[in-house]
């Protein structure tokens, strides 16, 4: 596998997936990871997990929306929310082995690993369904994915927002940067501003 991922890295592509079994997302090449705690207002509960990734070259991999190809700039974001009664605990990122990266960063500002190698994060744990999820991509290129839904396929340039809710007592406000011409950033964004508010947990006070 290091022969294999030395190769890859020095060909300029990487192999990103993502471990069903014990929910750990992995990178093999070149790439960013980037995972960021989310504290309730009063700084004592963690609430919810953002995390994200930065992919260049060639790349292909397995997610949880399914299987993907492309050749240029992926950057995907995604903020998971806690329902009120679940326990989160959220690992990463992490460079092992790695031939050349940077980590830099704490939990409040997020922590981040920019490299050659092995890099890998288990932001949620894959028994624990979330009470919200928001996801956030922009990719710059060309390439094909998608297995759950139909197959998309990108030429040139996409950004693309989506919320789910799956908790009736979960009221979610979330503020993301505006989009702009040309507004490409390398490295991850996360939401500006987060209002998390379990309506469940009010009543039961």
């Amino acid at each position: 596998m290091t022969v294999i991922a030395l190769t890859c890295a020095s060909a300029g592509c990487t192999l990103h997936y993502y471990d069903a079994a014990t929910g750990v997302e992995h990178i093999w090449g070149f790439g960013h990871m980037a995972l960021r705690e989310v504290k309730s207002s009063d700084g004592d509960r963690l609430v919810g997990v953002a995390y994200g990734t930065d992919l260049f070259g060639v790349a292909v991999g397995r997610l949880k929306s399914g299987l993907f190809a492309g050749f240029g700039w992926q950057q995907s974001h995604q903020l998971d929310i806690a329902r009120s009664t679940t326990a989160i605990s959220a690992h990463g990122p992490t460079a092992w082995p790695a031939w050349l990266h940077y980590a830099y960063g704490d939990p409040d500002a997020g922590r981040h690993v920019w490299g050659v190698g092995h890099f890998q994060m288990r932001p949620w744990p894959p028994e624990q369904e979330a009470g919200a999820t928001v996801r956030d991509s922009r990719a710059m290129g060309f390439g094909a994915g998608g297995v759950r839904g139909p197959v998309r396929v990108l030429l040139g340039w996409e950004h693309t927002h989506s919320v789910e809710i799956a908790d009736p007592d979960l009221a979610l406000r979330v503020e993301w940067p505006s989009t702009r011409l040309l507004d490409v950033s390398i490295g991850s964004r996360f939401p500006e501003n987060t209002e998390i508010n379990a309506r469940g947990e009010e009543r039961d006070r």
